[in-house]
């Protein structure tokens, strides 16, 4: 598999894994000191993802459903950046399923060992402002002139 295929791979194991609940295998994902910013609160470390992620989603299980899109990726030898837009659902136990957000996951990655794990995954919320580190792609820049 070569690296853009194991970086998909990982980003739609997130969205999977979260839907499933499946907390350890999550957090897994992540580097020993990754970082996760969600919902007001930053979890550091596979430890903290497994206890805090948990307390942050809706309460019945298996009723979330994220539908995450082909990210652009950029790979700086053992680094990489990957942009990936998405839509997250709330399914009810009777009626329609209804949107919970549309938004944009902007994930930093590390190769560790021959493995890409998530350094950080943020979650950027349409409309929301991008956090003061972070970018869109190099293609996506006002001033890009490759259009």
């Amino acid at each position: 598999m070569n690296d853009y295929e194991a970086i998909r791979r990982v980003i739609a194991l997130h969205a999977q894994l979260l839907d499933e609940r499946r907390w350890s295998e999550l957090a897994a994902l992540f580097s020993p000191d990754g970082v996760l910013p969600w919902n007001g609160n930053t979890f550091r470390g596979r430890k903290e993802i497994i206890e805090g992620l948990p307390g942050t989603q809706p309460a019945t299980p298996h009723r979330i459903k994220h539908f995450v899109y082909a990210p652009v990726i950029e790979i700086d030898g053992n680094d990489a950046r990957a942009w990936s837009d998405v839509i997250v659902s709330l399914v009810p136990k009777e009626g329609s399923a209804e949107m919970s957000f549309v938004g944009r996951y902007h994930d930093h990655l590390r190769r560790e060992n021959g493995c890409w794990r998530l350094l950080k995954h943020i979650t950027v919320k349409t409309g929301d402002a991008l956090p003061d580190d972070e970018r869109l792609p190099s293609g996506l820049y006002a001033d890009d002139q490759t259009r």
